[in-house]
Order: structure tokens, then sequence, then C-alpha cells
């Protein structure tokens, strides 16, 4: 489980630090589809950035699943409003 940076971690402890205790997810659908659009702006993606990234969505996926407990005991609910999503740690609303 080595790599996948992500600025998810530093957003989601930002919020928690301004006293955020709920946050909704929106747009976290953590997967990465060769030739369809996989952001809000237009960028191409080869073959092996769409598996590099849908590797590190694995990754990320483990690790935030080991954090939940530690985010319950701080009174921190995670909630993924993204329909569809990769991303399968949190209750989807």
């Amino acid at each position: 489980q080595k790599g996948s940076r992500s600025v998810m971690y530093v957003a989601l402890r930002l919020l928690f630090y301004l006293g955020v205790r709920r946050i909704f997810l929106l747009g976290c659908d953590f997967r990465m589809e060769l030739g369809k659009a996989n952001y809000a702006f237009e960028q191409e993606r080869s073959a092996g950035s769409v598996r590099g990234n849908n590797s590190s969505y694995k990754i990320l996926n483990v690790r935030l699943g080991r954090l939940v407990p530690y985010f319950r005991e701080a009174g921190l609910e995670i909630q993924n409003c993204t329909p569809d999503s990769g991303l399968t740690v949190f209750p989807y609303c």
C-alpha cells in the first residue's frame, strides 16, 4: 500500500480543525475510465494514468476505511453523496 498521495486527507483534517463535524462528500467518484470526462475540466489521460489513478483510489479506500473508527471516536461524521462512487467506506446519503 505504498504511494497514492491525496489532498483528501488534508481536506478532511482541515475541516475537522475548523470545527466541522459533519461532512458530505460530493463528486468523490473514486473511479476513472479511459476516454471519459473524468474531471470537471478537459484533460486527456493515458491508459497508464487511468490504471494508476484507479489503483490509488483502491489504496485510499483501504486507508480511509482504517481511519473510520478514529473519525467516529472524534465525533466526525462523513457521508458520501456521490452516486455510484468507488469510495465505499463512508455511508451513502
